[in-house]
């Protein structure tokens, strides 16, 4: 799927949140990766002001920007409810023209550590629990509090945010920044996860922690990142013996720019631009491309394409055989001597019906075209030499053969 929207909480304490009342299936003590990118709406010379949090029963954590050193930086805590609180604060100014992608791991017993954008801002390692009385719950555009309380309301953009029951390491880290890349939801370890592209409460998990919008948190066209384009095929049409017209649609440039668009052919499953294609003008929309340079009587799987920055992105195989052509083909003579302009007409035997009627060439040739294999046709010629019309005997049982 293209990324193309991102949940936008509005402005700071306007108790705009995305929830959901459960622990996500992970324990206290548990490990845990909290991802989200995130961008900010406004700066505010305040406190501290929630991304997303994730809370059990005795601990709370909470990916957050707090305003410190005259600037809105990012923190990662860990919380055990009404005992005491572990940060690791970063020293990077956000603004608000970037996106930031952060992760928060915790691993079980041991530290806790705040990267942003693929790199390491620092650890630090909690105590041994104490906490009580919390609240499970995960939330997106607030941070939860003493008890797991929602509290801290930001003024902030958030896109594909991800919980995993499990450390990510390093190299992922760096790879989900460096390389990012929207998932199918069906990760090793991957317990939730929000796109917010079709809408801003689907956990794209099959474990369905769906969130709950509280105080309308809106969708925005403001995204951190790219992904392919999203495509669709169409059926082929005004398909012959050699062309044919490829239909496809681009619903999505997934948020990079279409440098190439258009459909591409193979006589085997899933053909690539590798294979014979045909490109048309424009982006997004839909759009058709001219396919020439085909085989009669073929077999064919076409899909529509677009490029952007991200890379090449498909439809689905669409499937057509192209045209055979069978055709009953002759020259008029009269005592051996060409005749050009004789009518002639070409009539199917099994209902008497005239199929088609023309007139020969200065070569005395004619063709009749697309008939069909099954059928017998006889062929009638009038001519007139000398001022004299003539019949030319009928030809009969006459079987069509096909047109290279």
């Amino acid at each position: 799927m293209a990324n193309t929207k991102s949940a936008n909480f509005g402005t700071a304490n306007t108790n705009k949140s995305l929830s959901v009342g459960s622990s996500l299936g992970i324990s206290d003590y548990d490990s845990i990766t909290l991802q989200a990118w995130v961008k900010l709406n406004t700066e505010i010379a305040a406190d501290d002001w929630g991304i997303v949090s994730w809370s059990g029963t005795k601990t709370a954590l909470s990916l957050q920007y707090e305003y410190n050193g005259g600037a809105q930086r990012i923190a990662f805590r860990f919380h055990r409810l009404g005992v005491s609180t572990n940060f690791v604060r970063s020293t990077i100014t956000l603004g608000t023209t970037n996106w930031y992608h952060i992760t928060g791991t915790y691993t079980a017993g041991g530290a806790m550590e705040l990267w942003i954008n693929g790199v390491s801002i620092g650890t630090s390692t909690p105590a041994n629990f104490g906490g009580s009385g919390g609240t499970a719950k995960y939330v997106a555009g607030a941070r939860l509090g003493n008890g797991g309380s929602v509290d801290a309301y930001g003024s902030i953009l958030v896109d594909d945010a991800r919980v995993w029951d499990a450390v990510r390491s390093n190299t992922d880290i760096y790879n989900d920044f460096f390389t990012p890349a929207q998932l199918a939801g069906d990760e090793a370890n991957l317990r939730a996860y929000y796109q917010f592209n079709t809408d801003l409460t689907t956990d794209l998990t099959s474990n369905a922690y769906n969130l709950t919008n509280s105080n309308s948190v809106i969708q925005s066209t403001d995204i951190p990142f790219p992904a392919v384009a999203a495509v669709t095929t169409q059926a082929v049409s005004d398909i012959a013996k050699t062309t044919a017209t490829g239909n496809g649609n681009v619903s999505s440039d997934g948020g990079a720019a279409i440098t190439e668009r258009g459909v591409c052919w193979s006589t085997t499953t899933n053909p690539t631009t590798a294979n014979s294609k045909a490109t048309a003008a424009g982006t997004t929309g839909a759009f058709t491309a001219a396919m020439t340079g085909l085989s009669a009587g073929t077999h064919y799987y076409v899909r529509a394409y677009a490029i952007n920055s991200v890379g090449t992105s498909y439809g689905a195989n669409v499937e057509f055989d192209t045209l055979i052509f069978y055709a009953i083909s002759g020259i008029v003579y009269l005592e051996s001597t060409p005749v050009s302009g004789a009518i002639v007409r070409c009539i199917r035997q099994s209902d008497n019906v005239a199929i088609a009627e023309q007139t020969s060439d200065a070569d005395g040739a004619y063709a009749v075209e697309s008939l069909d294999v099954t059928e017998l046709y006889h062929v009638a010629v009038e001519y007139e030499a000398g001022g004299i019309k003539y019949n030319a005997p009928s030809l009969w049982d006459i079987v069509p053969i096909e047109v290279p």
